[in-house]
């Protein structure tokens, strides 16, 4: 598993952070290539949904074995969904076609 920015199909050319992070948009399904604008849509890695499974985990499962008072549990809870949010850019892939596989 090594974390990579997403690289266009098109032209090869791979993205920055903040065009990535750009490229999330949960509202659309494909985005278009800032170096050559060809329509990409964007695919989340396997690995992605693994780290997406256990964002929840890592939220609720300390509370269930220890007691943590509210303030430390938001401070925990921010750090866990900051990350999990900074990560995401190297979660996704772009595609030309949507049926192709990752």
């Amino acid at each position: 598993m090594s974390l990579e920015l997403p690289t266009c199909e098109a032209c090869k050319k791979q993205l920055t952070y903040k065009q990535a992070m750009k490229a999330q948009r949960f509202t659309y399904e494909y985005t278009h290539c800032p170096h050559c604008n060809e329509k990409q849509f964007v695919k989340t890695r396997k690995f992605g949904y693994i780290i997406i499974a256990l964002v929840p985990a890592m939220i609720i499962g300390p509370n269930l074995f220890i007691d943590i008072a509210i303030v430390p549990f938001l401070i925990y809870l921010v750090i866990v969904t900051s990350t999990f949010f900074a990560l995401l850019p190297f979660m996704s892939k772009f595609r030309s076609t949507w049926n192709s596989h990752i």
